[in-house]
């Protein structure tokens, strides 16, 4: 059983380190839906692996190893693990970066437009605006054509 943990252990570190070499590659993309899903995979990757670090220590514990052997040997684990943690770390900011990046960028090349009366409603028009909206008088435009009339 202990051999069996120890493989599904190996794999998953095998696979850790594969998801982390495509860590590059995803951040040179700039795709922020690609980068949340590499960082969700790397969290999930990561957490299944140290589950069974847990487990297959536990199975060292019981079969009585020494127990300074066991610290280093889960030290040692642990520190792979965390190299994803840096990885998501590092994800993540660009992934903040992309989106304050798109925000701004939103704001520059989008007017307000207004529409519907209770929008206009909530803009201070000025008083001379008021009189002439209230007195019919259209300064911007010109005034109506007649259809064809005869005289």
């Amino acid at each position: 059983m202990m051999e069996a943990a120890k493989r599904e252990l190996q794999t998953k570190l095998t696979q850790l380190q594969m998801t982390r070499d495509k860590t590059e590659t995803v951040l040179s993309s700039k795709n922020s839906n690609r980068i949340k899903r590499h960082v969700q995979s790397l969290q999930a990757i990561g957490n299944s692996t140290d589950e069974a670090r847990r487990k297959l220590e536990g199975m060292k514990i019981e079969d009585g190893e020494d127990a300074s052997a066991i610290t280093s040997w889960s030290e040692e684990i642990e520190n792979k693990i965390s190299m994803v943690d840096e990885d998501v770390d590092k994800l993540a900011a660009v992934l903040t970066e992309a989106e304050q990046t798109k925000g701004d960028r939103k704001g520059e090349t989008r007017p307000t437009r207004i529409r519907g009366r209770a929008d206009r409603a909530k803009i201070q028009i000025p008083q001379r605006a008021r009189r002439e909206r209230s007195s019919g008088f259209r300064f911007h435009r010109e005034p109506r054509r007649q259809a064809n009339t005869r005289y």
